[in-house]
């Protein structure tokens, strides 16, 4: 094996926001066990065990949520001792996290920094946009707190990506999202369609159809390839990898390839 990837929802889907649209949400709504609790200690090096048992050359260690700073900085610093103690192969580990941010503080960036992590941090896009369905229990936006969090990774240098998802209201503002990620200097972006719920009817107030994701993708390209012929390249994963096919090079996006490497997902 030369690569193993490993997808770890370490608090299983707990989170402390509250997202209308929230995928993971409705994933444990309907299955049977709804939350299978914050993984322990004795669990990840366990885990971690077995990831160097199988001698790949390469292992990625990506967490995921619910919210996965839930859990505590603390579990992290002991995963990260453990596959310091466990490596003795000096196999080549790397790490990512996804995030809504909230939690995000000078301990975590100092973590993110000391075992060089990409974080992929999720912001729809300014105020209003964000703050739309991106909100507390308490239906308070949450733009404020994430974007202060976002400016602390870029001033320390943290490898970041911005999640935005595409969704009915998002559509209607997408020269006005790019606009406000370029001002923002943010420079790498991923644009993730909306998912309607598993019994969902699609007439939800979030519900993309795909003539809209279709038009969102049209009018952000006028406005990437613009930028790009006068030098001001941003990444957006979707047009990079269109622009590798065209190429006749391989995407880096499993999905675009046609096929996907196998990912262990541990809650």
């Amino acid at each position: 094996m030369n690569n193993l990837n490993l997808l770890i929802k370490p608090s299983s889907g707990n989170c402390n926001i509250n997202c209308n649209y929230c995928f993971y949400s409705d994933v444990t709504d309907n299955r049977i066990t709804k939350n299978y609790g914050y993984m322990t200690k004795e669990i990840a090096k366990k885990l971690i065990f077995e990831a160097f048992n199988t001698d790949a050359k390469t292992i990625n260690f990506a967490f995921q949520g619910g919210e996965p700073t839930l859990i505590g900085i603390d579990f992290f610093k002991s995963f990260h001792n453990f596959v310091n103690k466990l490596n003795t192969k000096n196999t080549i580990v790397n790490f990512s996290i996804q995030t809504n941010g909230i939690l995000i503080n000078k301990k975590w960036i100092e973590l993110f920094k000391k075992y060089n992590y990409l974080v992929g941090v999720s912001l729809d896009g300014n105020k209003h946009v964000h703050d739309t369905f991106r909100k507390t229990f308490k239906k308070e936006g949450t733009f404020s707190q994430v974007y202060k969090n976002i400016k602390l990774l870029q001033k320390n240098n943290i490898n970041f990506n911005i999640l935005s998802v595409v969704n009915k209201n998002t559509v209607k503002y997408s020269h006005e999202i790019y606009s406000f990620f370029k001002k923002s200097h943010f420079k790498y972006l991923q644009f993730i369609p909306c998912l309607d719920k598993l019994n969902g009817d699609f007439n939800e107030d979030f519900s993309l159809t795909q003539e809209a994701y279709g038009e969102f993708l049209h009018n952000t390209f006028q406005l990437w390839y613009e930028d790009f012929k006068n030098g001001k390249y941003v990444s957006i994963r979707f047009f990079d990898n269109l622009i590798s096919l065209i190429l006749n090079n391989q995407p880096e996006s499993c999905d675009m390839v046609g096929h996907c490497s196998i990912n262990t997902v541990v809650e």
